[in-house]
């Protein structure tokens, strides 16, 4: 019996194990906002951007940025992002290391808010060092134009 109440307990805590690693996850993802509220009832005026084969929603009224890569829609809005399979949503946010690095490299006049000031590879020229690596560039917020 004794034998019995040892393995129960030890595959317990097996069990736990992983539960208690995604609950982690969850609970950094969870402090996001609720994505912007997207209204399009047609598809929205895109752009494309050749040289970073994107497109980006050409709409002076968005108080957001929208963009088109792939098969996903993604949304940057107030430092976060998010992203749908449909120009309409539903929306859910995703981490930054989940958007194509060819999104942050389209150029900045195509952006309201780029995330890092400009992107990185535009940095480094303009400054001529590394100042534009990683998020050092921006106020964290996504509002900084350079």
């Amino acid at each position: 019996m004794k034998r019995f109440v040892l393995l129960s307990l030890a595959l317990a805590a097996l069990l736990a194990a992983p539960a208690l690693a995604e609950t982690r996850i969850q609970v950094n993802i969870g402090l996001a906002p609720p994505p912007p509220v997207v209204v399009f009832r047609e598809p929205p005026p895109m752009a494309f951007v050749p040289e970073a084969r994107v497109y980006y929603v050409d709409r002076e009224d968005l108080p957001y940025d929208c963009f088109r890569f792939g098969v996903y829609f993604y949304i940057y809005n107030d430092g976060w992002w998010y992203r749908a399979s449909r120009y309409g949503g539903p929306y859910r946010v995703i981490e930054e290391r989940r958007v194509p690095q060819a999104i942050m490299m389209v150029p900045t006049r195509h952006w309201k808010h780029h995330p890092h000031g400009m992107p990185p590879g535009q940095a480094k020229k303009y400054y001529g060092d590394e100042r534009g690596r990683g998020r050092g560039q921006s106020n964290g917020h996504g509002h900084d134009r350079h």
